[in-house]
């Protein structure tokens, strides 16, 4: 009987509120009237009486406002007065209401993206192990920064009691031609990453199928393997656990396929579907190349971001002198 009681006091809350107003309405009046009888009975006129009688019970509207806001449903009852209001806006004046649709369609959109890329960053942890201790390298140069070169990242390497290992890459687009897969026989343009060998083991991180790049991949001749992203494999291989193995065309080279990354695995980011081997020309290495690459190392257990700063900061004077 209280659940019945209870669900009947929310139906009329919310659908017959007009309804409930009313007989708050009726049984004020009959309140006043009946106050107003007492005070004539006690000497006072008739006007002073209803006066008192009202001053007594207040203003009927006061009390109407009072129980709407004591009912079960506030909250959804105030929702569909929003929804009844802006239905009627729209009506009265349709381009001003799409427009405002809109916008509040596009706030909310903004705020989801913001959200997304927030807890992406900053609050989901990096899959990768031990993050804290991956950092990114660059060059500063009065007031812009510029990108080393592969002759800098090999003197990075060499620092004493800073990094564990230093890797580098670059962006890369390739052609995916010639296999009918379940993702069709068509041309596939793919963003890839073509970075050193060692890349992987910086980031802490293992494929889930198949190997990651041997220390000498990045040699010509040996060079022409490719690791494929999970969505990649999924969608035009058709998540086929034999992938290992096969033969790709890539570019117009056939490219043997040893790993798959999990499906967590986003870097360079979201976006890269495929790695190869980052294959360095001996010129590469000198003072007088123009390549730059995106920089990645892993400082050694106990090293400080500070101390790493400082120590390559001695590493560019002397490299200055």
């Amino acid at each position: 009987m209280r659940i019945t009681h209870q669900l009947t006091a929310l139906w009329r809350a919310l659908f017959r509120n007009a309804s409930v107003d009313a007989d708050l309405a009726e049984e004020m009046r009959f309140h006043v009237e009946r106050e107003t009888e007492a005070n004539i009975a006690r000497g006072m006129s008739p006007d002073a009486a209803r006066r008192a009688a009202r001053l007594t019970f207040g203003s009927i509207d006061d009390a109407q406002e009072t129980s709407r806001e004591a009912r079960p449903g506030v909250g959804v009852r105030r929702m569909l007065q929003d929804v009844r209001f802006g239905v009627r806006l729209l009506r009265k004046s349709p381009v001003f209401g799409i427009t405002g649709i809109a916008i509040v369609a596009l706030g909310i959109g903004a705020a989801t993206a913001i959200f997304s890329v927030v807890h992406g960053v900053m609050l989901e942890p990096l899959p990768f192990r031990e993050p804290e201790r991956l950092v990114s390298i660059w060059l500063q140069r009065q007031d812009a920064r510029n990108l080393p070169s592969a002759a800098d990242a090999f003197d990075l390497r060499r620092l004493d009691g800073v990094f564990e290992d230093v890797a580098l890459f670059e962006n890369a687009n390739i052609n995916l031609l010639g296999e009918c897969t379940q993702g069709g026989c068509d041309p596939q343009r793919l963003q890839a990453a073509s970075i050193s060998p060692n890349l992987f083991s910086v980031l802490g991180v293992s494929t889930a199928l198949g190997r990651t790049f041997a220390r000498d991949e990045d040699t010509g001749g040996r060079e022409r393997v490719v690791i494929l992203s999970d969505a990649l494999w999924r969608e035009r291989f058709g998540g086929d656990r034999a992938i290992i193995g096969r033969e790709v065309q890539l570019d117009g080279t056939m490219h043997t396929v040893i790993g798959v990354m999990p499906p967590d695995f986003r870097y360079p980011s979201s976006a890269h579907q495929a790695w190869v081997p980052l294959v360095l020309e001996p010129g590469e290495l000198t003072r007088e190349a123009t390549d730059n690459y995106r920089v990645v190392a892993r400082l050694k257990e106990g090293a400080t971001i500070d101390a790493a700063r400082r120590e390559v900061a001695l590493l560019a004077t002397r490299l200055a002198t």
